[in-house]
């Protein structure tokens, strides 16, 4: 349960932050980038999904919906926050 509410923290921190100093206006320039960043993460998730670089198991959600939740929420605000202040 502990490891969901950092999760959930994470994801809230990230999001306002990508809120407050992204660069909204110009988001269509950075999702390209955004959308390599998260299939690079798909790819690795479904290929080494036996064989993981560390292991994590979520206890309230299934491993696949965990990941698609951190690349939705995390590596998305967080490339749009990094790519704009760049």
């Amino acid at each position: 349960m502990k490891f969901m509410i950092i999760r959930l923290i994470l994801a809230s921190a990230s999001i306002i932050s990508a809120y407050k100093w992204g660069d909204w206006k110009n988001w269509k320039r950075y999702y390209p980038t955004m959308l390599f960043f998260g299939m690079g993460d798909l790819i690795y998730f479904s290929f080494f999904h036996n064989k993981l670089l560390w292991a994590f198991t979520p206890s309230l959600l299934v491993r696949s919906i965990n990941e698609l939740f951190i690349i939705f929420t995390v590596f998305f605000s967080t490339t749009l926050l990094f790519l704009s202040n760049f």
